[in-house]
């Protein structure tokens, strides 16, 4: 984000890539904090905002638990030590279904060296929901919806259905019918 200064590399499932501005020995880290602290553009601060991705100190949970479709946090803790506490990040994936290579949103300064980044993806939906063959939620045909008691699955728009929204117009079979429907896999 250019507009703070401050810039974030991180890895979801491994450790970030340890970028040039931290220096040499530097320990792993799943995710990395670097700030141009006086504007220049050049980053002078860079900070672990997570240990290694190997060490079990993240959490995981949904955006909103009365509907976990619309997407998933991964919080990272007990990064480098800033200004008396602890450097964090918050990497919050919104579902979007039909955005296979995620979109970035936003980058969010918390204060206390807390930082929250949003991306929209299909990897925030639930897996309950079927992919198409391009990877697309509901096969870019319908929504991911949510259920209490039921979990997720496509309602697909009209003219679509099948568990991931894939027969219908392109196959000629659907119902021809203005009605979406729901389908569970």
């Amino acid at each position: 984000n250019a507009s703070s200064g401050v810039e974030v590399i991180y890895n979801v499932c491994a450790n970030a890539a340890t970028p040039s501005a931290c220096g040499k020995g530097v320990d792993p880290a799943a995710a990395f904090l670097l700030r141009d602290s006086d504007g220049d553009g050049a980053h002078e601060r860079c900070a672990r905002a997570a240990p290694s991705a190997f060490v079990a100190t993240a959490a995981y949970g949904v955006l909103e638990a009365h509907d976990p479709s619309k997407g998933v946090v991964v919080i990272y803790g007990d990064g480098d030590a800033c200004d008396g506490g602890h450097t964090k990040f918050a990497l919050r994936v919104r579902c979007r279904e039909t955005t296979v290579d995620a979109a970035y949103a936003s980058l969010t300064d918390k204060g206390d060296c807390a930082y929250e980044a949003t991306l929209f993806s299909v990897h925030g939906c639930p897996l309950g929901c079927a992919r198409g063959a391009d990877g697309s939620v509901c096969s870019g045909h319908g929504s991911c919806d949510w259920k209490s008691g039921a979990g997720a699955s496509c309602a697909c728009d009209a003219g679509f259905k099948g568990p991931a929204c894939t027969k219908g117009r392109s196959g000629g079979d659907g119902d021809g019918g203005g009605a979406s429907h729901s389908w569970r896999a």
